[in-house]
């Protein structure tokens, strides 16, 4: 592990970036976060059991992923948004994608009656797509240990169209990262 962030602090220094400013901060931040990523990674298995069988009871088709949120991602999330790690509402996430829209509905309804949910965390992109014509529904829930975990749901359609099409993720980013560049430039 220490390899690790050594080689880290390195590529880091040797690339300009925000975190190079607070190298020494991000580096006890990922000594912290190595031992909360293990109880993530448990979380996330537990849930990704307990959804997928709801899931699987609206939609027998159901398909699901989960991730933890790399330290690096966190880091810059709570840097950006001024929080501390525990207001980074999405560390772990899961994507449903289901068949029919109405079966999106379904599930999350499901979700809310099973969980708690955080308020103020639900958001529907399918009734009200972004301008980049993404579509999915996200709603925040805990965990039975505490853990927030974001859930996206949406049909295979959204998630090509999420994943491949004009709202895919890297396209934004792309997009983004010009538009940076192109600020610095003027």
């Amino acid at each position: 592990m220490t390899v690790a962030i050594a080689r880290t602090k390195d590529e880091m220094l040797a690339h300009p970036s925000p975190l190079a400013e607070g190298i020494d901060e991000y580096l006890s931040f990922s000594v912290y976060f190595a031992k909360a990523y293990a109880n993530r990674r448990i979380t996330l298995a537990r849930m990704l059991r307990e959804v997928s069988s709801l899931a699987r009871n609206v939609a027998p088709g159901a398909e699901l992923r989960g991730r933890v949120k790399s330290i690096l991602s966190i880091w810059y999330k709570m840097r950006a948004n001024r929080v501390r790690d525990e207001r980074v509402l999405d560390s772990i996430g899961i994507r449903i994608v289901l068949p029919r829209t109405r079966d999106c509905y379904r599930l999350v309804e499901r979700l809310h009656r099973e969980f708690e949910i955080v308020a103020g965390e639900y958001d529907d992109y399918i009734e009200r797509p972004k301008p980049s014509g993404y579509r999915s529904l996200h709603t925040t829930i805990i965990s039975p240990n505490g853990h927030t975990v974001e859930i996206q749901v949406r049909t295979r359609w959204m998630h090509a169209l999420a994943e491949q099409g004009a709202a895919a993720h890297w396209r934004y980013k792309q997009r983004k990262a010009l538009a940076e560049v192109q600020a610095a430039a003027d």
